[in-house]
């Protein structure tokens, strides 16, 4: 009949317990009832931190961006043929890895479009894989906040481009 178990009731919980208070049983939803969230925008716009708060407040996880952690040893700007596609590569495996999470601060349209604008291209499976991948929800934030300047921020110059490419992708 192609029908498959899934344990939601070791812990004798009821369906109804978890219906009426979805976010407290959380650890009991199996994983394709998860929804996506995708923090979006361009650098310096406070998506780490609405990211974290939004994961803390439903409590649950999030997925950070992985070029924070690939190029913060670095130290300094990232060159298209060695991290581009790791970036790419590594944010699909942190979002897989995290199927229940909810949250994302980032994803690969952004990916996309920070390699067009740095390097004036990206790999073709990169945008493929970005249009494949699927959220429930995008939430869209504005440039209206300063600048915070570090090592891996380049694009003050471009937010505003940025958030013109990114408007037409979504």
């Amino acid at each position: 009949m192609g029908a498959s178990y899934i344990p939601v009731d070791h812990a004798r919980i009821s369906g109804r317990q978890v219906r009426q208070n979805s976010l407290a049983n959380w650890h009991y939803i199996p994983p394709y009832f998860m929804r996506r969230v995708c923090i979006f925008w361009s650098e310096s716009t406070g998506k780490s931190m609405l990211t974290q708060n939004l994961a803390n407040y439903y409590n649950t996880v999030y997925v950070s961006e992985y070029a924070w952690g690939l190029l913060d040893f670095k130290g300094g700007p990232c060159d298209f043929t060695k991290y581009s596609p790791l970036i790419a590569k590594g944010q699909m495996a942190a979002e897989d890895a995290l199927v229940r999470q909810i949250f994302c601060d980032t994803d690969l349209i952004t990916t996309k479009i920070c390699s067009d604008v740095l390097f004036g291209q990206c790999p073709q499976w990169t945008e493929d894989e970005g249009n494949r991948r699927q959220y429930d929800l995008y939430l869209l934030l504005n440039v209206d906040v300063p600048w915070v300047d570090d090592s891996q921020r380049f694009l003050y110059n471009y937010r505003e481009e940025f958030r013109d490419r990114s408007v037409f992708k979504l």
